[in-house]
């Protein structure tokens, strides 16, 4: 699971996504590699105009992670489909188990 990266001691996970538009529904897709960066797929409802892309991964990243909006942060990639999502939280194992449970994929 390279598409989450983590230092020991920093309060701060990053996620690695590749984002595709106007899907009919929204949901993690299988990791995709990039070059040297391995991506997690997601599928998201909205149409990227006006942020409503963003503003939709952000919630569902919240809902899917149990983890509060203000948690969550596009650190790069807010006007491409590759992002890095910055996660205030240390706790990189439950983070793994609801990507794993929400994507069947396995380590």
């Amino acid at each position: 699971m390279n598409f989450l990266q983590h230092q020991v001691g920093e309060p701060t996970i990053y996620l690695y996504l590749k984002v595709k538009t106007n899907a009919k529904e929204n949901a993690f897709e299988q990791p995709v590699k990039i070059g040297d960066v391995e991506y997690l797929g997601l599928r998201i409802k909205a149409l990227p105009i006006d942020g409503k892309a963003n503003k939709e991964i952000i919630n569902f990243l919240a809902k899917t992670l149990g983890l509060k909006k203000s948690m969550i942060t596009i650190v790069k990639g807010e006007a491409s489909n590759l992002k890095k999502i910055a996660l205030s939280t240390n706790d990189i194992n439950i983070l793994k188990q609801k990507i794993i449970f929400n994507t069947r994929i396995s380590e």
